[in-house]
Protein backbone atom coordinates (compact mmCIF):
# COMPACT_ATOMS: atom_id res chain seq x y z
CA UNK A 1 0.00 0.00 0.00
CA UNK A 2 1.36 3.42 -0.94
CA UNK A 3 0.41 7.06 -0.88
CA UNK A 4 1.65 8.58 -4.15
CA UNK A 5 1.85 12.17 -5.32
CA UNK A 6 1.71 13.26 -8.95
CA UNK A 7 4.76 15.19 -10.22
CA UNK A 8 2.80 18.44 -10.47
CA UNK A 9 1.64 18.01 -6.83
CA UNK A 10 -2.01 18.52 -7.83
CA UNK A 11 -3.24 14.96 -7.42
CA UNK A 12 -2.64 12.14 -4.93
CA UNK A 13 -3.28 8.41 -5.11
CA UNK A 14 -3.79 5.66 -2.57
CA UNK A 15 -2.49 2.51 -4.26
CA UNK A 16 -2.68 -0.99 -2.82
CA UNK A 17 -1.84 -4.50 -3.92
CA UNK A 18 -3.67 -7.25 -2.07
CA UNK A 19 -2.50 -10.86 -2.08
CA UNK A 20 0.28 -13.23 -1.10
CA UNK A 21 3.86 -12.12 -1.62
CA UNK A 22 4.51 -15.31 -3.59
CA UNK A 23 1.52 -14.87 -5.89
CA UNK A 24 2.24 -14.18 -9.54
CA UNK A 25 -0.81 -11.97 -9.86
CA UNK A 26 -2.17 -9.74 -7.12
CA UNK A 27 -5.26 -7.59 -7.00
CA UNK A 28 -4.37 -3.90 -7.29
CA UNK A 29 -6.50 -0.85 -6.81
CA UNK A 30 -5.96 2.86 -6.62
CA UNK A 31 -8.08 5.82 -5.68
CA UNK A 32 -7.24 9.38 -6.77
CA UNK A 33 -7.67 12.55 -4.71
CA UNK A 34 -7.39 16.24 -5.45
CA UNK A 35 -6.81 16.91 -1.76
CA UNK A 36 -3.60 15.82 -0.03
CA UNK A 37 -5.39 15.78 3.33
CA UNK A 38 -8.13 13.52 1.93
CA UNK A 39 -5.57 11.13 0.43
CA UNK A 40 -3.65 10.91 3.71
CA UNK A 41 -6.85 10.32 5.69
CA UNK A 42 -7.90 7.52 3.30
CA UNK A 43 -4.43 5.94 3.43
CA UNK A 44 -4.41 5.92 7.23
CA UNK A 45 -7.96 4.51 7.34
CA UNK A 46 -7.09 1.68 4.93
CA UNK A 47 -3.82 0.97 6.71
CA UNK A 48 -5.60 0.57 10.03
CA UNK A 49 -8.29 -1.61 8.41
CA UNK A 50 -5.71 -3.92 6.81
CA UNK A 51 -3.35 -4.16 9.79
CA UNK A 52 -5.21 -3.11 12.98
CA UNK A 53 -2.30 -0.72 13.58
CA UNK A 54 -2.29 3.06 13.27
CA UNK A 55 0.03 4.56 10.65
CA UNK A 56 1.24 7.28 13.00
CA UNK A 57 2.43 4.51 15.35
CA UNK A 58 4.14 2.41 12.64
CA UNK A 59 7.43 2.36 14.60
CA UNK A 60 5.59 0.18 17.15
CA UNK A 61 3.88 -2.00 14.52
CA UNK A 62 2.68 -5.35 15.82
CA UNK A 63 1.52 -8.06 13.44
CA UNK A 64 -2.02 -9.26 14.13
CA UNK A 65 -3.36 -12.72 13.22
CA UNK A 66 -5.22 -12.68 9.92
CA UNK A 67 -4.14 -9.12 9.11
CA UNK A 68 -1.57 -7.71 6.72
CA UNK A 69 1.98 -6.91 7.75
CA UNK A 70 4.42 -4.23 6.68
CA UNK A 71 6.79 -5.56 4.03
CA UNK A 72 9.55 -3.46 2.57
CA UNK A 73 11.48 -4.54 -0.50
CA UNK A 74 14.74 -3.61 1.22
CA UNK A 75 13.95 -5.83 4.20
CA UNK A 76 13.04 -8.71 1.90
CA UNK A 77 16.27 -8.23 -0.08
CA UNK A 78 18.24 -8.25 3.17
CA UNK A 79 16.52 -11.47 4.27
CA UNK A 80 17.31 -13.07 0.91
CA UNK A 81 20.96 -11.98 1.10
CA UNK A 82 21.17 -13.35 4.63
CA UNK A 83 19.69 -16.68 3.52
CA UNK A 84 22.15 -16.90 0.61
CA UNK A 85 25.06 -16.10 2.94
CA UNK A 86 23.88 -18.72 5.43
CA UNK A 87 23.52 -21.29 2.64
CA UNK A 88 27.07 -20.52 1.45
CA UNK A 89 28.38 -20.79 5.00
CA UNK A 90 26.59 -24.11 5.53
CA UNK A 91 28.01 -25.45 2.24
CA UNK A 92 31.51 -24.40 3.31
CA UNK A 93 31.10 -26.11 6.69
CA UNK A 94 29.78 -29.26 5.02
CA UNK A 95 32.69 -29.29 2.58
CA UNK A 96 35.13 -29.00 5.48
CA UNK A 97 33.30 -31.72 7.43
CA UNK A 98 33.37 -34.06 4.44
CA UNK A 99 37.07 -33.40 3.91
CA UNK A 100 37.71 -34.08 7.60
CA UNK A 101 35.53 -37.19 7.45
CA UNK A 102 37.49 -38.41 4.43
CA UNK A 103 40.77 -37.91 6.32
CA UNK A 104 39.31 -39.60 9.39
CA UNK A 105 38.13 -42.61 7.35
CA UNK A 106 41.57 -42.93 5.73
CA UNK A 107 43.06 -42.94 9.23
CA UNK A 108 40.57 -45.49 10.62
CA UNK A 109 40.91 -47.87 7.67
CA UNK A 110 44.66 -47.52 7.38
CA UNK A 111 46.27 -50.97 7.26
CA UNK A 112 49.53 -49.49 8.51
CA UNK A 113 47.75 -47.95 11.50
CA UNK A 114 46.08 -51.31 12.29
CA UNK A 115 49.41 -53.17 12.06
CA UNK A 116 51.09 -50.61 14.31
CA UNK A 117 48.26 -50.82 16.86
CA UNK A 118 48.51 -54.63 16.90
CA UNK A 119 52.31 -54.44 17.33
CA UNK A 120 51.84 -51.93 20.16
CA UNK A 121 49.42 -54.37 21.84
CA UNK A 122 51.82 -57.24 21.16
CA UNK A 123 49.17 -59.20 19.22
CA UNK A 124 50.03 -62.04 16.90
CA UNK A 125 47.64 -61.88 13.91
CA UNK A 126 48.10 -65.63 13.34
CA UNK A 127 46.50 -66.32 16.72
CA UNK A 128 43.51 -64.00 16.28
CA UNK A 129 40.08 -65.69 16.10
CA UNK A 130 39.79 -65.21 12.33
CA UNK A 131 43.46 -65.58 11.60
CA UNK A 132 44.74 -63.99 8.44
CA UNK A 133 42.23 -63.38 5.68
CA UNK A 134 43.14 -65.35 2.61
CA UNK A 135 41.82 -64.92 -0.91
CA UNK A 136 40.22 -68.38 -0.71
CA UNK A 137 38.16 -67.36 2.33
CA UNK A 138 36.99 -64.17 0.61
CA UNK A 139 35.98 -66.14 -2.54
CA UNK A 140 34.12 -68.71 -0.43
CA UNK A 141 32.30 -65.90 1.45
CA UNK A 142 31.24 -64.29 -1.83
CA UNK A 143 29.89 -67.64 -3.09
CA UNK A 144 27.85 -68.06 0.10
CA UNK A 145 26.48 -64.50 -0.19
CA UNK A 146 25.57 -65.15 -3.85
CA UNK A 147 23.60 -68.29 -2.84
CA UNK A 148 21.78 -66.35 -0.11
CA UNK A 149 20.97 -63.58 -2.59
CA UNK A 150 19.48 -66.11 -5.06
CA UNK A 151 17.31 -67.58 -2.31
CA UNK A 152 15.95 -64.16 -1.40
Amino acid sequence: MQLLERDDEKKWFVWSAVGLLTAKKVKTQHTSYFSKVGAIAEFEKKFEGYTENRWVEKEFFQAKPGKYQIVSEQREKEKLELAVNEETEIKTLLDKALANTDEFMKFVWSVDMAKKAMRDMQLDTGKLPLGLLKIERIKKSLQILAKIYKQI
